[in-house]
């Protein structure tokens, strides 16, 4: 709403739309599962989904994705992984990116993965194929988001 060009009239029009169309029969909706290892992070993201009325869809836990496990047989897992903006920061998260592709290809099958950066040496350490990429901009970065099929 802050926006330059923000048109108040047009955001309402499309929220309300939207709203109207909201589909909250628990039968028809996917199950949402989230984790972070900062628990400010998920403190935040609980106020967050406080404020749009899904607490009771969303399920939220403090924990690192390296100690995760699928909580169904299959899904759709979408991060935003830091990204580092110094050399010696690339180099420590190369570790992490490596452990996030290993767990994704040894407790994941029959998941897909999203993931987006912008820094392309981070998503090579993932050691995965993507299956689609897109080019993006986040918070101003030129940026990646990879799909990964999880086999």
């Amino acid at each position: 709403m802050s926006w330059k060009d923000h048109d108040a009239t047009v955001f309402e029009t499309v929220f309300s739309k939207l709203k109207s169309e909201r589909v909250t029969d628990e039968a028809t909706l996917p199950a949402l599962y989230g984790s972070d290892q900062s628990s400010e992070a998920i403190s935040i993201t609980q106020e967050n989904i406080r404020r749009a009325g899904v607490e009771k869809w969303v399920k939220l836990k403090t924990e690192r994705f390296e100690n995760t496990s699928p909580p169904a047989p299959k899904g759709l897992i979408v991060t935003n992984p830091p990204y580092g903006v110094r050399l010696e920061e690339l180099e420590s998260l190369k570790t992490t990116y490596q452990q996030m592709g290993s767990r994704l290809k040894h407790h994941y099958s029959g998941w897909s993965a999203g993931i987006i950066t912008s820094e392309k040496i981070l998503l090579h350490a993932i050691a995965l194929k993507p299956s689609k990429k897109w080019a993006l901009y986040n918070g101003g970065l030129e940026s990646q988001f990879s799909i990964f099929q999880l086999y």
